[in-house]
């Protein structure tokens, strides 16, 4: 349950998952990163994301930053708090808010071609904007609440958004795609 993203440099950084031995009742969430050298096969010690995180997405932004995203702090006792931006230059992680209040989970995020990161989480639509420094936009919502679904950037800048769950009490799968007009 962590994530990794190819940096332009052609390192990888990985980030959270979860750490723990025997039953998933001692298993806690990750606030650790890492970063994999191809040229030479070796791993580095990362910072630390600011809160711990398993099912989260990251994503490479036009500028080579990472926006990590979301996911759950299971076992954690740290608060929910922002996302997280990563420099690979000045291998620094720095806080990030999220609209809403809430971290997405069993989210979507993807870069578009102007520069922003989208988020897709539950019904809720919003995109990272690296003007001013990052600011989010809030888009049209999806009409079916979802979540565990894929999301392709088309080439006319439209999102093709499939699959997923949409109710777990019984579960009941998506039986429509939906396409985001950005």
């Amino acid at each position: 349950n962590h994530a990794m993203t190819l940096l332009n440099d052609g390192r990888v950084l990985t980030s959270g998952g979860m750490t723990g031995k025997g039953s998933w009742s001692t298993w806690v969430s990750s606030d650790t990163t890492e970063l994999y050298d191809s040229k030479n096969g070796s791993f580095t010690v990362g910072p630390k994301m600011t809160r711990p995180r398993n099912a989260h997405t990251s994503t490479v932004r036009a500028n080579g930053s990472v926006l990590i995203v979301g996911g759950v702090a299971w076992g954690a006792t740290s608060p929910k708090v922002a996302n997280d931006l990563y420099d690979p230059v000045k291998n620094t992680m720095t806080s990030v808010s999220y609209p809403g209040g809430s971290l997405p989970t069993g989210h979507f995020s993807m870069l578009l071609k102007d520069g922003r990161v989208l988020v897709v989480d539950d019904a809720k639509v919003v995109a990272f904007s690296p003007t001013m420094g990052g600011v989010w936009d809030t888009l049209p919502g999806i009409p079916d609440k979802r979540w565990s679904f894929t999301a392709t950037l088309l080439n006319n800048n439209k999102v093709l958004v499939a699959g997923g769950v949409v109710n777990d009490t019984p579960y009941t799968f998506a039986k429509t795609a939906l396409m985001l007009h950005l």
